[in-house]
């Protein structure tokens, strides 16, 4: 016997700091499962809305849905699920008044889902105050069915324990351990305070897991022949409901049955088996079976597995390469820790690498425990089903993801014990004081803590309502009136003021509603670089997505960020202006033209400079005109041209310091006689990078296209270039190489030749 059966009173203490350490466990999910529950908004859960009006159909006295384009509803294709889950959650509600749910279904057109480097949007849908304290209506109800997710999820976590102590029952710390890593998984926590059939899953399956571990335990000695009717029940009865739950329940099948067979190949007793067999799949029969049976009556098809992928559409794009796979896996890593919103709401990319640090550690661990203590371990035997387990939801979600993308790690959770389990066992193998264990739960402790308040919270607020006194003092008044007066924008803040082509320029928006506003208008950003071309773009609701004009208070001042990319490829250098207004999502996407007659007004600029200055080509000169600029090289396409050729010229001009002013470029084409045949005046590159911008040791290519007019007679032609100040004509002192001033302050460069056509 051991210790706890003779009742040492060692053991009787250590079970009660087990008792006091798992309550204090639990009662921490709950709070923070609670939190998160709070923060985050209705709906902004995977499929939480489907699941939702699933529950309330059943609520309603409407029956289980059935699928077909004809009555598809707003439970899309969680209609098909398995329904003890939605069963439960309307036992829950049904007295609630749910009438108004459809109303809070409010959809951000340009919600962000699936793509979590983008920086906006992250709301998949728009919220109103009708969903904030006291809840009333379908936001009750929401909050009640999160509850009783919140309670599977702490059943999950005490089975959890359960079962460690069932594989491990000589190190109870690690139980704990197991416990305490699995109640403070980020994402768990956040599946877990949400309305997901995930929730009921996951915890069949954990309870599943512990009563085959302890038949395994119980069945250890070939000795132990006691035919155990009440455990076999009590299986038969989890895997009943967990197949009533979804469809992945049905693998935990396959795994009974390994187990059975298992059993009775040790005892060499076929009979064993068979009666075991018949009270495990005879219970999971008679509570299950009439669902699949109903899915053969109205579809054909037992699993209802064909409906759902009607609904949903089958995958159409699949990986092809390594880089694809990896990036699949990699969102699989990241969405078993914390992938927030629908997959729309990342924690930064060095809280992933130490959780795949924890994670490579763990296994070297375990795989050296494995070759010490594994063989001799009467932990090996549940520590393998545990690894089977794994490996069919991972075969499972595999399968599942070649048939729509959902590569998402909250459907590896029914296996989180398994993970969690080999997770502790790991790291506790790496130090015999078990620092690194110590130090893993408590990361996931302060993780999971600081995830709702820092990464959650601020990705669904809306901008900050300020004074005008709070406006920066250093910023222009901008005073532009927008969507026919009703919104002015006060001050735009763009920082930075010098950035290159891929670099993020972060803007901060002072609007003002004038008066109440009945549309919604669809803020845009635009970037524009040289000859104009869109470089950067940005289409949204105010405040990132969070908070339509349709909301806004008459008066109210909003402080409303954003950052956009400069693309990479935008042509450098140029001066970046910035251009910001407000249309409809109609003239947005083009389905309308806009009837927008008024002149552009940009809000600001910024300086585009390239990542690395051009190297001057074609003729090298020493040019210098006035203080601050010289002229280094020029490049010419051809030197010998005929009437109506195009001459192509580039002047390499290098800033030897800031001209702080603005000059005109003259490029003349000139006839023998000194005459002007042909040329340009303009700032240069066609103004789009003015002289005032240049900087020291900047190198601009400055490219021009010179008609050679068609009547213009065989000959030797000179090119003439300088720089002057437009408001004056005052033309820059050249100077040559040897510093002498050139006359009239122009330079002359190679000459050409025209001949006859």
């Amino acid at each position: 016997m051991n210790s706890e059966q003779t009742g040492n009173p060692r053991s009787t203490r250590k079970w009660r700091w087990d008792l006091v350490l798992m309550s204090l466990v639990v009662i921490v999910f709950l709070v923070l499962g609670a939190v998160y529950s709070v923060t985050v908004p209705l709906w902004e859960t995977p499929d939480e809305l489907h699941h939702f009006f699933f529950v309330k159909h059943l609520a309603d006295g409407e029956g289980l849905p059935v699928q077909s384009e004809e009555t598809r509803g707003l439970w899309e294709q969680e209609g098909s699920q398995p329904p003890l889950y939605y069963a439960l959650g309307a036992a829950f509600t049904f007295w609630i008044d749910t009438s108004d749910a459809e109303s809070l279904v409010w959809i951000n057109p340009q919600g962000n889902r699936g793509t979590p480097a983008d920086l906006g949007n992250k709301n998949a849908y728009i919220h109103t105050e009708r969903e904030a304290w006291p809840w009333r209506g379908t936001t009750l109800a929401m909050h009640l069915l999160r509850g009783l997710s919140l309670l599977m999820g702490a059943g999950t976590i005490i089975t959890v324990y359960a079962l460690a102590r069932e594989v491990f029952p000589d190190e109870r710390w690690l139980a704990v351990a197991a416990a305490t890593t699995c109640a403070f998984i980020p994402q768990f926590l956040f599946i877990s305070g949400s309305v997901s059939n995930d929730n009921a899953i996951t915890l069949l399956s954990t309870l599943a897991l512990w009563q085959l571990v302890r038949l395994l335990r119980r069945y250890e000695r070939p000795e132990s022949k006691r035919f155990p009717a009440l455990q076999l029940t009590t299986l038969g009865v989890i895997l009943g409901l967990a197949t009533l739950s979804k469809l992945s329940g049905l693998a935990l099948l396959a795994l009974a049955g390994v187990v059975l067979a298992w059993i009775g190949w040790r005892h060499r007793s076929l009979t064993w088996f068979i009666r075991a067999a018949a009270i495990v799949f005879g219970l999971t029969a008679v509570i299950a079976g009439w669902w699949y049976g109903r899915n053969w009556l109205l579809y054909r098809n037992i699993s209802g597995l064909e409906p759902m992928l009607e609904v949903l559409g089958r995958r159409k794009n699949y990986p092809q390469n390594l880089g694809d796979l990896w990036g699949e896996f990699r969102g699989l890593r990241w969405s078993f820790w914390g992938l927030f919103g629908w997959f729309s709401i990342q924690l930064p990319a060095t809280i992933y690498l130490a959780l795949d640090l924890f994670t490579l550690l763990a296994l070297i661990g375990l795989i050296i425990w494995l070759i010490r203590e594994g063989r001799k371990s009467k932990a090996l035997l549940p520590l393998a089903l545990l690894g089977l387990w794994l490996a069919m939801v991972f075969i499972s979600l595999v399968r599942w993801t070649s048939l729509i993308p959902a590569m998402q790690g909250r459907l590896m959770f029914p296996a989180i014990s398994a993970v969690v389990i080999a997770l502790v066992r790991g790291l506790s193998a790496l130090h015999r004081r078990r620092v690194p264990l110590i130090l893993w739960c408590t990361a996931l402790l302060a993780l999971s803590t600081w995830c709702p308040l820092a990464v959650i919270r601020p990705a669904y607020a809306r901008p900050a309502a300020i004074t005008e006194e709070q406006i920066p003092a250093h910023l222009p008044r901008l005073d532009h009136d927008l969507w026919n007066g009703q919104i002015r924008l006060l001050a735009c803040d763009i920082t930075p003021q010098l950035a290159r082509p891929g670099d993020m320029v972060n803007i901060t928006l002072y609007w003002q509603a004038m008066e109440p506003i009945a549309e919604d208008g669809l803020m845009y950003i635009h970037l524009l670089g040289r000859e104009w071309e869109l470089i950067g773009n940005l289409d949204s609701y105010p405040g990132w997505g969070t908070y339509p004009t349709s909301l806004w208070k008459p008066g109210e001042i909003l402080r409303d960020h954003y950052q956009v990319l400069i693309s990479p490829e935008a042509r450098a250098p140029t001066l970046c202006r910035i251009d910001v207004g407000v249309t409809t999502m109609e003239q947005a996407t083009g389905e309308v033209s806009s009837d927008d007659s008024s002149p552009v007004i940009f809000e600001g600029q910024i300086k585009l400079i390239p990542h690395q200055w051009p190297a001057v080509e074609g003729i090298r000169t020493d040019f210098r005109l006035g203080d601050h600029i010289s002229l280094r090289g020029y490049a010419i396409a051809e030197e010998t041209l005929v009437p109506g050729d195009t001459l192509h010229l580039t002047l390499y001009w290098r800033a030897e310091g800031s001209p702080g002013k603005d000059y005109t470029v003259f490029v003349h084409l000139l006839d023998a006689s000194g005459q002007r045949i042909s040329g340009w005046d303009n700032p240069p590159l066609n103004g789009h990078y003015p002289t005032s911008l240049w900087d020291a040791g900047e190198v601009i290519a400055d490219e021009y296209l010179i008609p050679v007019p068609h009547d213009a007679p065989p000959g030797e032609y000179t090119i003439a270039v300088g720089m002057y100040t437009a408001e004056t004509g005052e033309r820059l002192p050249a100077y040559d190489a040897e510093d002498t001033r050139l006359p009239h302050d122009i330079v002359l460069l190679k000459e050409l030749t025209i001949e006859r056509r």
